[in-house]
């Protein structure tokens, strides 16, 4: 166990190591996007944990340097989106069935008006240019309400978005007498090499509507199609999270900065307080310059007055000195 210990932290001060937790983290990126499109409370903790585990395993095996913080987002974002596109990519280039309803349930007991079941397109995948047939069954409350379309909405994508259109579906002349639980409306359409997006939707003349979503097909062209329309959507997608992590980096930025700037301050006024007292310090008088600066010897016996060593009589009565 010690000699394992003793390689991992021989490994863990090579560049490799690096590499390696930023492509562990580009994986865990890809793995949280989908978080944040699902319900409101797990977009959220999507949106916080992606740029948090972008800085916090970094900060835990050591990374202090914020150029370094910020060279980080760099790859994991790439990693992240070359990774997210190849899966969902891969979910839609080999689709099951379709399947569009307008979110009802079945055996739901209070249906509004109007709702969509069972939309779907045979086939779902062919390479182009093919025939494809669209069918839908609508169901009406109550049953026999009339004045009702059915459209299908198909949509030709160029780059994430396309000019929709709206084709009027007639009832399924095959299903004609299948009545007992809805009515079943289809049509055929040639389409030609391309991505295409589709949905269904109906109303009635009193303002009724109902609609399902939209979703990628028939499946009409190759892998690397999808993966380019994908990757623009995950690269747009993705400056979320990160415009996150990168408001964390500046944060850590900031906070060593004020820590330094507030250190230096410290400093500076300790500085300037020992100075300060230094020049509160009395100051040794210098000696009288002159006459005055001279040290007195002797005091004349016959007045008091200071005399100096070499005065031969007294500077005040004018006494003799006798050497």
């Amino acid at each position: 166990m010690q000699e394992l210990l003793n390689v991992f932290r021989k490994f863990r001060k090579t560049l490799w190591f690096r590499v390696l937790y930023l492509v562990v983290l580009g994986i865990i990126v890809a793995e949280l996007f989908p978080f944040i499109y699902s319900n409101q409370a797990a977009a959220c903790l999507g949106l916080l944990l992606m740029p948090a585990a972008v800085f916090v395993v970094p900060y835990y095996f050591g990374e202090r340097s914020v150029k370094n913080f910020a060279l980080n987002g760099i790859p994991v974002l790439i990693i992240a989106i070359l990774l997210a596109t190849a899966f969902q990519t891969q979910a839609t280039t080999s689709p099951a069935a379709f399947d569009l309803t307008s979110g009802f349930p079945p055996d739901a007991t209070d249906l509004p008006r109007l709702t969509l079941w069972n939309g779907t397109v045979t086939p779902a995948s062919a390479t182009p240019p093919a025939d494809f047939n669209f069918t839908v069954r609508l169901k009406t409350v109550p049953a026999n309400l009339t004045n009702v379309t059915v459209y299908l909405n198909l949509t030709a994508l160029e780059g994430l978005a396309g000019p929709p259109r709206n084709y009027t579906m007639p009832r399924d002349p095959a299903r004609v007498n299948d009545t007992s639980n809805g009515t079943w409306f289809s049509l055929r359409k040639h389409l030609d090499p391309g991505i295409y997006e589709f949905s269904f939707w109906a109303n009635d003349t009193r303002g009724n509507f109902t609609y399902t979503f939209s979703v990628l097909g028939p499946i009409t062209a190759g892998f690397f199609n999808y993966y380019a329309l994908w990757g623009q959507f995950f690269a747009l997608n993705m400056v979320i999270p990160f415009s996150f992590y990168y408001v964390i980096v500046f944060m850590f930025w900031y906070t060593a900065r004020m820590r330094k700037t507030r250190s230096r301050m410290v400093d500076a006024k300790a500085k300037a307080g020992k100075d300060e007292d230094e020049e509160e310090k009395p100051k040794p008088k210098s000696a009288p310059r002159g006459k005055a600066s001279k040290v007195t010897a002797f005091t004349c016996t016959n007045c008091g007055a200071d005399v100096e060593e070499t005065d031969e009589k007294c500077p005040k009565c004018g006494a003799v000195f006798e050497d």
